[in-house]
């Protein structure tokens, strides 16, 4: 996945991330500018050459990382962003190929994120 990285500035990715997600949720009732925009967003993915195979993951870890940091996280939550996430990729999925397949993000209702090495306990 780094490599998909190389040459880009991360500063920059990380507010564009950010302001893609809440287009995501500020223009939910604008499907038309909504798909435009995810439209837009998987040209430029796919002229990276990043596939929608990776798609899964990142909204798997989207979802343990908002799990992991919004002290109000539900089920109910994490099945609303899923199912956003689910439709913006098929936006996305339209630029790559009229007939592609849509990738899911797959809803673990047992997941749990995982804790980082400095909150588990050491084994000896």
């Amino acid at each position: 996945m780094r490599a998909f990285f190389d040459g880009v500035d991360l500063k920059r990715q990380q507010t564009s991330l950010l302001a893609t997600l809440l287009a995501m949720l500020n223009e939910a009732e604008h499907g038309a500018e909504l798909r435009e925009l995810f439209r837009r967003l998987g040209q430029r993915h796919n002229a990276r050459q990043i596939g929608a195979e990776y798609y899964p993951a990142f909204g798997q870890v989207l979802l343990e990382t908002l799990a992991r940091y919004d002290p109000a996280w539900t089920p109910e939550l994490r099945a609303t962003w899923a199912a956003a996430l689910e439709q913006c990729v098929r936006f996305m999925m339209e630029s790559y190929h009229p007939e592609a397949t849509v990738y899911r993000v797959q809803i673990s209702p047992t997941r749990r994120p995982r804790t980082s090495p400095s909150s588990s306990s050491a084994k000896g």
